[in-house]
């Protein structure tokens, strides 16, 4: 399970903490910017995976896997926000949902299938739970929340 809660703390880092407002402004206009958010997170994400699973091949097929999902994932939620049918909360949860879906998808294929006969280091275990506790609790309280914060008052 920790694996799990790290994939998810990894989603939360890339797609709230490092990215600067106007680089989220101008990822989905600019096509390098947008590839290389994807590939850090794909890449991060695929890091997880292989130390869960100690297999290369695990690795490389969720990175393409993170990469591509994410990828079209933002794409589409870009040109929903710029039509302006939509309210971009709206369409940002749902892309966040999908995202979700993906990765606990991935995370049951790959990892939970490979480690369920394993064991974690109990040390190692109460260690990142607390850090993972800690830091998200600070996080959710600042950053995405500002972000969100900012999506609505944008549209008054």
């Amino acid at each position: 399970m920790i694996y799990l809660i790290l994939l998810i703390f990894i989603h939360i880092l890339v797609d709230f903490f490092f990215q600067t407002p106007k680089w989220r402004r101008k990822k989905t206009t600019d096509c390098k910017l947008m590839c290389l958010h994807c590939a850090l997170y794909a890449l991060l994400e695929s890091f997880v995976v292989f130390l869960a699973t100690d297999s290369v091949s695990n690795a490389l097929i969720s990175f393409f896997i993170f990469l591509v999902s994410h990828y079209f994932a933002n794409r589409i939620s870009g040109k929903l926000i710029k039509n302006k049918k939509y309210q971009p909360v709206v369409v940002h949860s749902i892309c966040q949902l999908i995202e979700m879906l993906i990765l606990l998808l991935v995370f049951f294929f790959f990892v939970y299938n490979h480690i369920s006969g394993k064991r974690i280091d109990p040390f190692l275990k109460k260690i990142l739970k607390k850090a993972i506790l800690y830091f998200t609790a600070f996080a959710s309280l600042t950053k995405p929340i500002s972000y969100l914060i900012q999506e609505i008052l944008m549209h008054f």
